[in-house]
């Protein structure tokens, strides 16, 4: 997480999404089969406010999630 404190401050990822209830182990279970590791939906939320990133955004389309934040002493 230093490299969104040395340049911007911004970081935005986009990755899997695995839902909540019968469908979420099923996509685990074939993301699992094809090497893909799937991510609850509080995973990177909270992964970023640990490092003390500030202003986490999340949006959610199906199976894939975008999330971004900044470096709270970022402009």
């Amino acid at each position: 997480m230093n490299l969104a404190r040395r340049t911007s401050g911004r970081i935005a990822i986009g990755t899997s999404h695995r839902p909540r209830g019968w469908v979420g182990q099923v996509s685990n279970a074939v993301g699992g089969a094809g090497g893909l590791r799937v991510f609850d939906l509080d995973t990177f939320p909270k992964l970023f406010a640990e490092y003390g990133l500030v202003d986490i955004e999340q949006e959610v389309h199906g199976l894939l999630q975008d999330v971004s934040a900044r470096a709270a002493d970022a402009a």
